[in-house]
């Protein structure tokens, strides 16, 4: 797997080495003065990896505000984009969110809950996929007191109050 640089074809003072396809290559450059002297260099080994996202979980958004992202990639020229794989859950578009080509996961989600999606990373040598999690956290709106024990003239009474998505809030009624 070794490439020569031909100096019939490859005259230029540099060289673009092929990273179309993971692996290990190992180039050589044949080196000609002007005088006619030659000389080979020593072996170039150049490893060309797919590109991997480096994100490895994503900050909670709020209902309502404004919400901003980056994923990295080891491979700084990644695309980034929705992968919709048949049979896995992606509830990506029920965020309300965009993901840029370039890793911005970005805008004002419009619904709280908890959605699960993934992430292709592409390149010119691969791609890497990876399943995220986004919670998104809203304030409660609490509903009318409910008084569960009623004070006495000794006692402190209790009351509670709950929100649509579940959550409780308790007081206490003083005696």
């Amino acid at each position: 797997a070794l490439t020569a640089i031909d100096r019939g074809t490859q005259t230029q003072p540099s060289y673009t080495c092929d990273t179309s396809t993971p692996g290990m290559r190992f180039y050589c450059c044949l080196v000609v003065t002007a005088d006619g002297g030659a000389c080979y260099s020593s072996l170039i080994p150049v490893v060309v990896m797919p590109p991997r996202i480096l994100t490895e979980q994503l900050e909670e958004a709020k209902q309502n505000q404004p919400y901003s992202f980056q994923l990295e990639s080891s491979f700084p020229d990644a695309e980034f984009f929705i992968y919709y794989n048949p049979g896995k859950p992606n509830q990506f578009e029920e965020t309300g969110l965009t993901l840029s080509k370039e890793g911005l996961i970005s805008g004002t989600p419009t619904v709280w809950g908890t959605y699960t999606f993934t992430v292709c990373a592409s390149g010119l040598s691969g791609e890497d996929y990876k399943i995220y999690t986004l919670s998104i956290a809203h304030d409660h709106v609490f509903g009318q007191w409910m008084v569960t024990t009623p004070a006495t003239c000794t006692e402190d009474g209790y009351q509670v109050r709950e929100c649509d998505c579940g959550a409780e809030d308790f007081g206490t009624i003083p005696s």
